[in-house]
């Protein structure tokens, strides 16, 4: 396991976002350490992120998640 602290700004949940990134060989997890809620956006896909499995979801304040292996 390894761990990274980065430090991160909110920005506007409207958008525009222009990148998603995967992890294909291995999970990742979040930890918001200041406590804010944070909306989570994911998809399947390939090569690309999949626009027709495209899902938002709001975390609650200090709620962790981790995504599965190859998640967008």
């Amino acid at each position: 396991a390894r761990l990274r602290v980065f430090r991160c700004r909110a920005r506007d949940a409207a958008g525009p976002w222009r990148v998603m990134e995967r992890h294909r060989l291995g999970s990742q997890s979040f930890l918001p350490l200041a406590g804010a809620a944070c909306l989570i956006l994911v998809a399947r896909g390939q090569d690309a992120p999949d626009p027709a499995t495209l899902a938002a979801f709001v975390s609650a304040p200090g709620q962790g998640w981790t995504l599965a292996p190859g998640t967008w």
